[in-house]
């Protein structure tokens, strides 16, 4: 296909695997010529918002793509077989849906994809495990706009990750440009202070 246009071709293989050996495996047999969703990622985010504060931030990225190949690495918090009742159900809390857009798209390493439903909402009906009908509906996450607006203006510069118990990423942007900082937390009982550099044109 990319000797037939003229232009760079964006393509993104579908292949639902948690293992990052199955998944270079599958890059390997494609000379590394396209992009793979992030599915350990997309696990840890699931059971981060589950772990009720006993999560190690610190390991969130083991056994990720966006650690392992960041090139390769479509970062994603849900699509439309991990939304409820669907084959692959690992849905992300709705309180925790901010924090991890905020880490996917502030964040240097790997391209984000936002979920349909997450920024415009869904209602469906399907059956459960049950055996009964279920109404279900996904509301618009908040802030998602201002978020995907942020990636757009200020995801600028170098990134500095700052990992503890909470995880905080700081850009430090380039001259012309601002740069954000994004903090990530599952609880903030364990809350310490951090510095980060963000820039000669901000010290202190």
């Amino acid at each position: 296909m990319r000797e037939s246009v003229n232009s760079e071709l964006f393509v993104v293989a579908e292949y639902w695997h948690p293992d990052m050996e199955a998944l270079q495996a599958y890059l390997d047999l494609v000379d590394q010529q396209l992009m793979l969703f992030d599915v350990g990622l997309l696990h840890r985010l699931h059971d981060v918002a589950r772990a009720g504060g006993d999560f190690d931030l610190r390991t969130l990225f083991d056994d990720a793509l966006v650690a392992a190949s960041p090139h390769h690495a479509m970062t994603i918090v849900g699509n439309h077989d991990t939304q409820p009742l669907q084959a692959l159900e690992a849905p992300v809390e709705d309180w925790f849906k901010p924090l991890t857009y905020a880490l996917i798209l502030i964040r240097e390493q790997g391209v984000p994809c936002i979920f349909y439903p997450d920024l415009y909402g869904a209602k469906y009906s399907d059956a459960g495990g049950d055996g009964e009908t279920h109404e279900i509906e996904i509301m618009p996450v908040p802030y998602l706009p201002k978020l995907i607006e942020a990636r757009q203006r200020f995801a600028n510069g170098p990134q500095t990750d700052l990992f503890d118990n909470q995880i905080a990423l700081a850009l430090s942007g380039t001259a012309q440009r601002s740069r954000p900082v994004a903090f990530f937390s599952s609880a903030m009982a364990q809350r310490r202070p951090r510095s980060s550099s963000l820039g000669q044109s901000m010290p202190g």
